[in-house]
């Protein structure tokens, strides 16, 4: 199984988590990397130093590509880890992570001082004024509603003014949804159902958008296992 694609900024490397075969045991970490944004991606390879055999989780990029964050439960519940890209050990991240909760599917905008992630199966949001200060996390991303549905895996843009989660209305499939806002500051808009990317009748989740807005990558079962897709648009 595969998950939690995350572009780098500069769109030539791609990290996600997946149980293939040769890793470390577990949901690993892995990357694969492109010469330039038309070519093929390379050949997965595992990022050795972060992933230990345990269920480590929804990679994100951040610092401008420089570091990855993601989710493991190495120690009891998901908690955030970060490791400096590519070769790093995974270092905890306390004000991230909430003892009696699960922490997941945590994405950075490239400055690392904004974040959306889900805590205890609901979207929250994190910040912090400056790269050296600690993160203050908040419950839900402001104006957006999941009402009794079930939200996971937000994705945030690097201006803050675009998010896109995935959302499973009446106990039927995750389906990929995103809104808008006009300002950083603002209320987003209502969620939308993002009509080209969706299966009819498959699970599509796990979002991630390249920097200029023109690939989405997300998980998807529509051929069978959960694979990866991207979705482009010019």
């Amino acid at each position: 199984l595969e998950e939690g694609p995350h572009l780098s900024p500069d769109g030539l490397a791609l990290v996600f988590s997946s149980n293939r075969g040769n890793g470390a045991g577990g949901d690993d970490l892995w990357r694969t990397q492109r010469g330039a944004r038309d070519e093929q991606w390379g050949v997965p390879e595992l990022l050795g130093g972060a992933s230990n055999g345990a269920s480590d989780r929804g990679p994100s990029f951040a610092n401008d590509g420089a570091r990855v964050y993601f989710s493991s439960n190495r120690t009891g519940s998901y908690d955030i880890y970060y490791f400096d890209y590519p070769n790093g050990v995974a270092l905890s991240v306390p004000s991230l992570s909430q003892p009696d909760a699960d922490d997941l599917d945590i994405s950075t905008t490239p400055d690392t001082l904004y974040a959306v992630l889900v805590r205890g199966k609901r979207p929250a949001t994190a910040s912090r004024m400056s790269t050296n200060m600690t993160w203050t996390v908040r419950n839900g991303i402001a104006g957006v509603s999941c009402g009794d549905d079930e939200c996971r895996a937000p994705f945030i843009s690097a201006d803050r003014r675009f998010v896109v989660l995935s959302r499973r209305a009446g106990g039927g499939q995750y389906h990929l949804v995103a809104a808008r806002r006009a300002q950083a500051a603002d209320n987003f808009g209502p969620l939308e159902d993002m009509v080209g990317a969706n299966g009819p009748s498959a699970l599509d989740t796990d979002p991630a958008l390249s920097a200029d807005g023109c690939e989405l990558y997300f998980v998807s079962d529509r051929d069978g296992d959960r694979d990866l897709f991207v979705a482009t648009r010019r």
